[in-house]
């Protein structure tokens, strides 16, 4: 079996679901969201841009035509490695048809057992030698920023992109995203399998800015502290052996029922993807009827870290919610969610001995949308133009007025330029507008009114949404003067 290079970075169970589509009623599979496919129009879009400016500015350049069958493009693909006058070849594909050419002309025996299919953007010509193909380098082509800028313990090397010369040489702190490095490490590791790649593991990536390639050795660049740090080949060759086994059992579970399910390991991260994942409510729908109440990673706060770290293996909600064995202080909270979970009934958290829900005369809930807010929420973690505040909405219960809040007047306070001015003149007339509630907060006594003001805002980096709610005044005779 072949994976491409995304397969390291995806969810067991979207490879479970992919490679054994007959053990699942697929029915509800999701339409592609609207935003997935503009974001990923927009990625195609700078590509494009990138390649055009890579074919002007390179003489020494050969393109593969992507509208030929794939073994064509293979062939392609090695005519070209062959070609000492081309420096750099566009959208080549590396599959078996190009292996059995390259083990021919290395005079090597070529292995069936392959396990890796590779179309990187680029690749860019190291050296001449040795004969016949010479040595190489991938480069992917990326509408984000091209490495992480804050990461001070490993660094990139930047050299000019249309020049088409592999000059790393000038070096500046920084780290390859890990998503990108994870996918860089698969070309590499197969133009290793292969014979062509460069022994010291260079990769670059180019990106938002197109005149730039960020290069690093793969070899050296680490992700995560201390001992537990492991450079992009070693994170990449256990995601992809993990994801490798996943593939391979769901394939011969989709022939055999009787193919036990794949072991499908606990994830971590914050599952950035699943909101543009097509099979994201049949993933939902088989969490809630998880042993009739849920996979406890449906609870508030229950990371899969913490459901790893602090619950037994394997126990449902309603299992947890039962459970009279102690945990830790992270378990026990756990076990009151579960029981709120299943009662639908709300408890004190413990720890909190007294809890009251204060109650004011006015009260204005407020929600407010940003420009980048829809692309946050669907894991794009850098935005593509300046994030702009465009809308205050609020609802403003005044209890005097109207025993129901559903009853209570809504508006808005919004501008859609885009601009800093925008910005400014949305959030000034929501300010003057709570200036302008104050004095009218007054009864016959002379007392100001007590008053409240909820803020709402979505969470913009979760799949749920939160609250944060602040009392901004509250003076005055009782409540209920």
């Amino acid at each position: 079996m072949r994976l491409d290079s995304r397969a390291a970075l995806a969810c067991p169970e979207f490879l479970h679901k992919k490679y054994a589509p007959n053990r699942f009623d697929l029915s509800n599979i999701a339409a592609e969201s609207p935003m997935a496919k503009a974001m990923s129009d927009q990625g195609f879009i700078h590509e494009s841009r990138v390649i055009a400016k890579l074919i002007g500015s390179i003489p020494g350049h050969f393109v593969v035509n992507q509208d030929l069958p794939a073994e064509i493009r293979e062939s392609e693909t090695v005519d070209a490695l062959r070609s000492e006058s081309i420096q750099l070849i566009i959208n080549p594909v590396l599959g078996e048809t190009a292996e059995k050419l390259i083990a021919t002309g290395l005079g090597r025996n070529w292995s069936d057992n392959q396990t890796r299919n590779s179309r990187p953007d680029l690749l860019i010509r190291l050296s001449t030698g040795p004969e016949p193909f010479g040595i190489w380098a991938a480069v992917d082509i990326k509408s984000h920023g091209a490495f992480d800028k804050e990461n001070k313990s490993n660094e990139v090397f930047l050299a000019p992109a249309l020049d088409g010369s592999f000059a790393p040489d000038t070096s500046t702190v920084g780290r390859l995203k890990e998503d990108d490095a994870i996918q860089l490490a698969h070309y590499q590791r197969h133009l290793e399998s292969i014979g062509i790649a460069n022994p010291d593991t260079w990769s670059g990536i180019i990106g938002r800015d197109a005149g730039v390639i960020a290069w690093a050795k793969l070899a050296e660049t680490e992700f995560g502290r201390g001992k537990s740090a492991l450079s992009a080949l070693a994170k990449y060759d256990l995601q992809f052996n993990e994801a490798l086994g996943v593939a391979e059992t769901a394939h011969k579970r989709n022939d055999d029922p009787a193919v036990s399910a794949p072991a499908i390991p606990m994830l971590d991260g914050d599952a950035k993807k699943c909101p543009t994942c097509s099979f994201l409510p049949i993933c939902l729908d088989e969490m809630v009827s998880y042993k009739g109440t849920g996979n406890v990673t449906l609870l508030a706060s229950v990371t899969p870290a913490k459901a790893r770290n602090d619950l037994p293996t394997g126990i449902s909600i309603g299992e947890l919610a039962e459970l009279e064995e102690p945990l830790n202080a992270v378990g026990e909270e756990a076990k009151q969610r579960a029981r709120v979970y299943r009662s639908g009934v709300p408890e004190i958290k413990q720890g909190i001995s007294d809890f009251t829900i204060p109650i004011f005369d006015i009260e204005i809930d407020i929600d407010l949308e940003n420009s980048q807010g829809a692309l946050q929420e669907i894991g794009f973690d850098e935005s593509v133009e300046p994030d702009r505040l465009y809308l205050y909405g609020y609802i403003t219960h005044d209890r005097a007025v109207f025993a129901d809040w559903k009853k209570s007047p809504a508006g808005t306070f919004e501008d859609y330029s885009g601009s800093r001015e925008g910005e400014h003149s949305v959030y000034l007339r929501m300010w003057n507008y709570l200036q302008e509630l104050i004095p009218a907060c007054h009864i016959s006594c002379g007392c100001p009114r007590h008053w409240i003001v909820a803020i709402q805002r979505a969470c913009n980096f979760h799949v749920q949404s939160s609250s944060d709610v602040r009392l901004l005044n509250s003076v005055g005779c009782p409540v209920g003067t």
